[in-house]
């Protein structure tokens, strides 16, 4: 009985962690988290760089956190290049939203092209039936 119930766990537990590995995959995969991220670490990058050209060419070793802080305060610009990250991250996660939304609209298309095409292709085949029927109408009257 305990096995049993203990096996019953252990199931419904493995639904579960597929059912949020598949749903975390699902974000993963999607062109918001790609360009939000790219956004992110892109403008994180270009405000370190910045820190670290800026110190460099004054004379500063590597930047530690108060060396950082130091650059901050010689330079505001460093505040405004800073926002910079946030700036690309915003914008990251508009572009990915959008091309998201291009790719449901393109699979909906696709779907809306795929049933239209069959429904054509029942039709003319409905048709073709009919212009054989009457063509063979035709034939015995003319007979006739």
């Amino acid at each position: 009985m305990f096995r049993q119930i203990m096996l019953q766990m252990k199931t419904k537990f493995n639904t579960q962690v597929r059912f949020v590995l598949k749903k975390a995959y699902a974000f993963l995969s999607t062109c918001t988290f790609r360009y939000t991220l790219f956004g992110a670490i892109y403008g994180f990058c270009l405000s370190l760089l910045a820190t670290i050209v800026d110190l460099y060419l004054r004379g500063q070793p590597a930047p530690l956190p108060y060396r950082y802080i130091l650059a901050l305060q010689l330079e505001p610009i460093h505040g405004v290049i800073n926002i910079a990250a946030v700036v690309l991250t915003i914008f990251g996660y508009l572009v990915g939203r959008n091309g998201d939304r291009f790719k449901d609209l393109t699979n909906h298309l696709e779907e809306e092209l795929a049933k239209n095409t069959s429904e054509l292709v029942a039709r003319n085949a409905e048709l073709q039936s009919e212009i054989a029927e009457r063509q063979r109408i035709e034939g015995i009257k003319k007979k006739k």
